[in-house]
């Protein structure tokens, strides 16, 4: 907590406080100090303010910052693929539609035939039925033998 001076500046109050850390961390810490000339107090707090506020990837390294973007690279080509689909997805029901339409108007067109009409159909059906029996001598006659 910052406190005021009789100058009037503010410094931070330091609070001392022991800890007990193995040996091996110990013999870092001073190593840490001798390389860098600075005192326990200051790397320890350094350690600290980069554990609270530098980013995951940045105290990691570089192979997993490439990892990270390799990742995010995948992700990018995925959402493409995602918005590809989704595009045809709409044309086909774009499609579907279209379709359901069209058998709706001649479903609807069928129903206000005229019973004259739907008879007409019939025969011209039944009359290109005949005649493609008779050009395919193939085929088996048996219609001829049933009785109406």
């Amino acid at each position: 907590m910052p406190y005021g001076l009789p100058d009037g500046s503010h410094t931070r109050m330091k609070v001392k406080k022991t800890y007990r850390l193995e040996q091996e961390t110990i013999e870092e810490l001073e190593k840490l100090c001798s390389d860098s000339g600075k005192s326990a107090t200051e790397v320890i707090e350094g350690a600290i303010h980069d554990a609270i506020h530098v980013p995951d990837v940045e105290r990691i390294g570089d192979g997993w910052a490439q990892t990270v973007a390799a990742l995010t690279d995948q992700l990018a080509v995925k959402d493409d693929q995602i918005a590809s689909l989704g595009r045809a997805l709409e044309a086909a029901q774009e499609t579907a539609k279209a379709a359901q339409a069209l058998h709706a108007a001649n479903v609807q067109e069928r129903a206000l035939e005229s019973s004259e009409q739907k008879e007409s159909r019939r025969r011209r059906g039944i009359g290109k039925t005949d005649r493609f029996l008779r050009e395919n001598p193939w085929m088996p006659r048996t219609w001829d033998t049933c009785g109406d």
